[in-house]
């Protein structure tokens, strides 16, 4: 099993999402939180049952959440580059620089 880790760019739109969704109601953050914790363990476990969306970088979605990870393995590890809510455009992560 490959390790996984997130982008600086990623954590930033996880943090985003955990700050709003606690915002909206008491422990809504947490479970956003454990939500993405299972499908990046899903990722982890199964790197390619995810669609690619745009060259090697592929889209898992979540479940009861409106929210995308994008990412991407090098053979070695698998890359994060982002969390986004479904309403974003999905290019975004590209312009993060760097493999985003």
């Amino acid at each position: 099993m490959l390790d996984l880790w997130l982008l600086p760019e990623a954590i930033a739109d996880v943090e985003g999402a955990l700050a709003w969704y606690g915002r909206q109601e008491p422990g809504l953050d947490e479970i956003f939180e454990a939500v993405l914790e299972d499908k990046l363990i899903q990722i982890r476990e199964r790197p390619r049952a995810f669609p690619v969306v745009l060259g090697r970088v592929r889209r898992a979605l979540l479940a009861r959440f409106p929210y995308g990870v994008f990412y991407f393995e090098d053979g070695q590890r698998i890359a994060v580059v982002a969390c986004l809510h479904t309403a974003r455009d999905p290019r975004a992560w590209k312009r993060g620089g760097a493999g985003r």
